[in-house]
C-alpha cells in the first residue's frame, strides 16, 4: 500500500527518525576533534574529507537504487552504521578518528538517498512536495533530538555516552527497516521513457539551475552544522540544543501547516524564498551578541530549511522524471557533500583567520549570489 497515510510510510518515517537522530548526535563531534587536539581547520577539512567519501560513493548509490534495491541497500547501511558508532569508542587518534568519520560520510549519503527514495516510492506525485515535506520532518525533529540528547549524553569528556547513544538508535532504525516491505516500482517504462543515468542526468539543462541552488544552500548550511558548536563554546551565547530546538521547531510547525504550498505556488519560487530566508537567519547570526538575536537567527535558519529542502527536491525529481529518480536524489546529495567539500575548508579558513561573524556573513552572501546566477539558469530552461 502507497500514499501518506500507508503504514509503510509510517514506518519508514520513523525509521529514518531514529538513524537520522543518530546521524545528527554528530553535530557535537566537532567538540570530540577539538579535545583531541584539533583546531578550527582541522575541522573544515574533517568536513571536507567526510564529504568527498560520500560523493565517491553516490554514482553507485544512484544506479542499485534505479535498479530498484532499496530496502537491502537500508539494511546494509545500518549494520554498517551501527558498527562505525561502536568503533569510535575505540578510537583515540585524530587519524582514526577522521577515517571512521570519512567511512561514515559514505554510510551517511546511502542512508539518506536509500531512505528519501524509498519514500518518494510511496508519496502521490500530485503532493510531491507535500510528501517530501511530511516525510522530511523525521529528519528535521532528529536535527534539533540529535542536538538535544547530545547535550544530555555528553557526561564525559571522551563521548562515549554520545556514542553508546547513537548505536542504540542505529539498531532501532535497522530493526523497524526490516519490517519495511519491498518497495514499490515507481520507475518509468524504459522502452518509452529510458533512464538517462548518473552522469547525464547530472548535465541535464533544465537541471543546470536546480544544482546551482543546491550547492548555495548547503554550502552556506556547512556554518551551522559544522562550525556553530565552536562558536557557542567560544562566546558562551546560547547553546546547540537551544539553536536546532527552535530552527527544527519551526521547519516542523511550517510543514506541518503550510508543506503542500510548494506543490501549489511553483517549487522554484518556493525554493528561491526560503534559501533568502536562510540567507537573512546567517546574517543575523553575524551580529549575533545576545541570546535573543541568537534564537531570531535560528528562526530564520528554520524557516529556510523547513521549505527549503523540500522545495528543491521536489524541484529536482519533478524535473528529472521518474526513470532517474534514484540517480537525481544520489546527485542531490552528492551536491550537499560537494557544498561541504569546498565550505568546509574555505569557511574554516574564514573563521581562523576573520573571526566567525565573518564566516556567517560570508555564507550569507553565498546564498544570495548563487540564488541569483540560479533563476537566470532556470528561467532560460523553464
Amino acid at each position: 500500500m502507497t500514499g501518506l497515510r500507508s503504514t509503510a510510510f509510517l514506518l519508514c518515517f520513523v525509521a529514518n527518525l531514529a538513524q537520522s537522530t543518530a546521524f545528527y548526535l554528530f553535530l557535537h563531534f566537532p567538540g570530540h576533534v577539538h579535545a583531541l587536539g584539533a583546531d578550527a581547520q582541522d575541522i573544515g577539512w574533517l568536513a571536507a574529507g567526510t564529504a568527498f567519501a560520500a560523493m565517491a560513493v553516490s554514482p553507485l548509490i544512484g544506479g542499485w537504487l534505479d535498479r530498484g534495491k532499496r530496502k537491502p541497500m537500508l539494511l546494509m547501511g545500518l549494520a554498517a552504521n551501527l558498527l562505525l558508532c561502536g568503533a569510535f569508542l575505540l578510537a583515540s587518534t585524530l587519524p582514526v578518528v577522521f577515517a571512521l568519520r570519512f567511512a561514515q560520510g559514505a554510510v551517511e549519503t546511502l542512508l539518506i538517498v536509500a531512505f528519501i527514495t524509498y519514500a518518494a516510492d510511496l508519496v502521490p506525485d500530485a503532493q510531491r512536495a507535500r510528501g517530501y515535506a511530511l516525510f522530511g520532518i523525521s529528519a528535521m525533529a532528529a536535527v534539533g533530538l540529535g542536538a538535544l540528547l547530545g547535550d544530555a549524553a555528553l557526561t564525559d569528556d571522551a563521548y562515549t555516552g554520545l556514542f553508546y547513544t547513537a548505536m542504540l538508535l542505529s539498531a532501532a532504525s535497522l530493526a523497524m527497516t526490516a519490517l519495511l516491505p519491498n518497495a514499490a516500482d515507481r520507475t518509468a517504462d524504459t522502452a518509452t521513457d529510458p533512464a538517462r543515468g548518473w552522469w547525464q542526468t547530472l548535465r541535464y539543462p533544465p537541471l543546470l539551475g536546480v544544482w546551482l541552488l543546491i550547492v548555495a544552500f548547503f554550502f552556506s548550511m556547512i556554518a551551522v552544522f559544522v562550525f556553530l558548536k565552536i562558536w557557542v563554546q567560544s562566546t558562551g551565547v546560547g547553546s546547540m540544543g537551544l539553536f536546532f530546538g527552535i530552527y527544527t521547531g519551526t521547519a516542523i510547525l511550517l510543514r506541518l501547516a503550510c508543506g503542500g504550498l510548494p506543490d501549489r505556488f511553483g517549487y522554484q519560487l518556493a525554493a528561491t524564498l526560503a534559501l533568502l530566508f536562510y540567507a537573512a537567519g546567517l546574517a543575523t547570526l553575524s551580529g549575533t551578541e545576545s541570546t535573543a538575536t541568537f534564537c531570531a537567527a535560528a528562526l530564520l535558519c528554520g524557516v529556510g530549511h523547513g521549505f527549503g529542502y523540500p522545495s528543491l527536491l521536489a524541484l529536482t525529481t519533478s524535473r528529472a522524471g521518474p526513470a532517474d529518480q534514484g540517480s537525481a536524489v544520489a546527485i542531490f546529495n552528492v551536491l550537499d557533500d560537494g557544498a561541504a567539500l569546498a565550505a568546509g575548508p574555505a569557511l574554516g579558513y574564514v573563521a581562523a583567520s576573520f573571526g566567525y561573524p565573518t564566516m556567517f556573513a560570508v555564507s550569507a552572501a553565498a546564498i544570495i549570489v548563487g540564488a541569483a546566477a540560479a533563476a537566470a539558469l532556470l528561467n532560460r530552461s523553464a
